[in-house]
Order: C-alpha cells, then sequence, then structure tokens
C-alpha cells in the first residue's frame, strides 16, 4: 500500500504542503532547513500515531499556531477486475484538547489501536542511542517494534506499568522504616507475574525470529570476518519463582521494584565483544543500520503486507562500501513490499542511486 497523498498544516515548520508521493521510493532534496525531516516526521506521525523525535505534541505546532493537522492518503491497486482499496489517516492536535488520531473519518478510542496498520521504520544518524545509549532507549526500541505486530503486546506493557507503579507507591509510602501491605504486595506481585510471563515470552521469540536478519544485513555492509550478535538480557527466568526476587526490605529503602521485564536490555556484540565498548564509529553505523533493516524484514516475515522505511539524511554518514551496501540491501526490501521515503542534501547523489535502484522513484525538491 503506498502512501499516495500527504498534506500537513502548520506542523513543526510547515505552514501549509500538500505532495503526491505516487512512487516506491520518494526523496526529499534540499538545503538544510527546507523541511525535509519534517515530511519524514509526518508520515511517522501518520504510521504510528506520533512524532519519531518527541512525545511532547505541543512541541510539533508551528510557532504562533494553535494546533497542526496531519492528512494522508493510502492505496493499492489490486487486479484490474477489482476496485481500488486505501485509506484515509488523520491527526488533528490542539494544546488543552485531546488528540484526535482517525482512519477513514473514525476516531481510535485509543492510540494503541493504530500501531501496526501501518508499520514503519525509521532511520537517523541520532540512531546511534541504541548503541551508546541506556537500556530504557533499547527496551522503547525493542517495545515499539513488537507493539507492531503483537495485538496484545501494548496491553499487556500498559498493564504491567499500572501495577508497577501502584507497588512503587506502596514501597515509598511504607519507607525503609514500615512494613507494607503484604497482602496487597502479593496481589500485585501475581499481577505483575503474568505479565512479565507474556511480555518475557513475546520478546525471547521476538529474538529468534530478529537476530538471523541482523547478522544478515550487517554482513552485507561490513562483510562476514565481523559476526554481530545480539543477546536479550532478563533476570526472569530467574525471579519467575517468587522465592528468589530480592528482599522486599531491599525493595523498600530502595523504594521501588527490584525484578521485572521493566529492567530487561539488549547487548550486542561483534566477535564476542561488545559493540558499545569497543566498536568503531563505523562498526557501530553499520550495525544501526542492520538493526534497522532487519526489522522490516521481521515486520514482512510476521505478516505485514507493506512497511514504510524512512530513511532521513544518512547518507552523507556513510563511506562508499557502506553506502552501497544499504543501497542494495534497500533494493530487496522494496522487493518485499516495503515503501522507501528518504531524505538528503545532495540531489545529484539521490538521482545516482534512484537510477540504480530499479524501482518507481520519485524526487521532490524543497527550497529553504
Amino acid at each position: 500500500m503506498n502512501l499516495h497523498r500527504l498534506q500537513v498544516l502548520d506542523f513543526r515548520l510547515e505552514q501549509s504542503r500538500e505532495l503526491i508521493l505516487d512512487a516506491d521510493w520518494v526523496a526529499f532534496t534540499g538545503p538544510n532547513g527546507c523541511g525535509k525531516t519534517n515530511l519524514l516526521d509526518a508520515i511517522h506521525y501518520l504510521c504510528l500515531g506520533r512524532s519519531y523525535f518527541t512525545r511532547q505534541d505541543g512541541q510539533l505546532v508551528r510557532f504562533g499556531q494553535r494546533g497542526f493537522r496531519i492528512e494522508g492518503h493510502f492505496r493499492t491497486n489490486g487486479p484490474l477486475e477489482q476496485p481500488r482499496q486505501g485509506g484515509k489517516v488523520t491527526v488533528i492536535f490542539k494544546p488543552g484538547s485531546p488528540k484526535e488520531l482517525a482512519l477513514d473519518d473514525i476516531p481510535y478510542k485509543r492510540m494503541s489501536e493504530h500501531l501496526g496498520k501501518f508499520p514503519a521504520v525509521m532511520v537517523t544518524p541520532g540512531d546511534l542511542l541504541l548503541i551508546e545509549g541506556g537500556s530504557t532507549d533499547r527496551r522503547k526500541w525493542l517495545d515499539m517494534m513488537l507493539a507492531q505486530v503483537c495485538p496484545d503486546y501494548v496491553g499487556r506493557l500498559f498493564r504491567r506499568d499500572h501495577f508497577l507503579g501502584q507497588r512503587n507507591a506502596l514501597l515509598k509510602a511504607a519507607g525503609p522504616s514500615r512494613w507494607p501491605d503484604e497482602a496487597l504486595v502479593s496481589l500485585y506481585d501475581q499481577e505483575l507475574a503474568l505479565c512479565h510471563e507474556a511480555i518475557y515470552h513475546a520478546r525471547t521469540q521476538w529474538l529468534v525470529d530478529y537476530r538471523p536478519h541482523v547478522e544478515a544485513f550487517y554482513a552485507e555492509m561490513a562483510g562476514l570476518s565481523e559476526p554481530v550478535q545480539l543477546r536479550y538480557l532478563s533476570d526472569w527466568e530467574v525471579y519467575r519463582q517468587q522465592e528468589q526476587r530480592p528482599n522486599l526490605s531491599k525493595e523498600l529503602e530502595a523504594g521501588l521494584t527490584l525484578w521485572g521485564t521493566q529492567r530487561d536490555d539488549v547487548e550486542f556484540l561483534l566477535k564476542g565483544q561488545s559493540v558499545k565498548r569497543y566498536a568503531s564509529q563505523g562498526q557501530r553505523k553499520s550495525l544501526v543500520l542492520a538493526l534497522k533493516l532487519a526489522q522490516c524484514r521481521y515486520f514482512v516475515q510476521s505478516g505485514k503486507a507493506f512497511v514504510y522505511l524512512l530513511v532521513d539524511d544518512v547518507f552523507e554518514k556513510l563511506d562508499q562500501s557502506r553506502l552501497l551496501g544499504l543501497t542494495t540491501a534497500m533494493q530487496a526490501l522494496t522487493q518485499e513490499g516495503i515503501r522507501v521515503f528518504l531524505t538528503d542534501t545532495d540531489s545529484d547523489r539521490v538521482q545516482v542511486l534512484m537510477s540504480s535502484c530499479l524501482q518507481d522513484c520519485k524526487v521532490i525538491e524543497l527550497n529553504a
């Protein structure tokens, strides 16, 4: 399914713009500050119901305006004897009012209902945070990926975080000098155990399905001499048994729960060594690209008929061999149902890329 038409009003720096995007690959080119990333983020918002760069929607309203609106028209061409299918996604935000996200003019009751309908993967230079940042960054990345594949996953996360918040509040209220209601703690533990078990199972299965794609894409960009490994780090296998969990007195002293999937992490290794500690910048860039490309293929093999790959200004950050590996991989993914939107400041580089990719392409030049 293609995003055929995009309309943006007062979103970020965009006053008003309407574009026809009728191609498998669409490139936004132009100098820095002309709005390329704004358009890519608008597409991301349509697909996932949120900006890639901030959770504060008020920061996305163009200065001096009272809100923003994004509208996208999606369509697919089936056999000639069948009617054209499609859909319209609309986002309306006004500070002080609930955000409205609608499909074919029918608002969602919960934003999470939209996840997975238009799966998308964003690639930006800032994605090195996946490797260099903390475990929270990697959990958010993993959770957003699974939320687009597993319909029940988001509900489990919400339920876990609800009971986790209640349990932590109980621990903080009691403090190290008082003992909380043990029956209430036990009730929270039972509910949390159910959530942790479901989340842990989804994440371990994700690793089995996702890891081979990362290994293949990294080898395509960096060669076979640097085998990459992913590890899912979780204490749940140990703490599944209640008697193995940290002593409640330690949790009262800390004021928070010291066990569960909210503490999980993902570790990346090259030749058995930590990427975060020992890898070069080139190796880190290659791994991040492999992680994002693998996400596209993981979505397709999970049953998604189409995926949107949004590539924001990464080409000038790559050497020639990595650029070749990336474009070759993107070309292969297009054959699997991937739709590519990309940005670049170098119009000539994009033209060369487009001419070699053997896809239906469109270049849209933007002015500063």
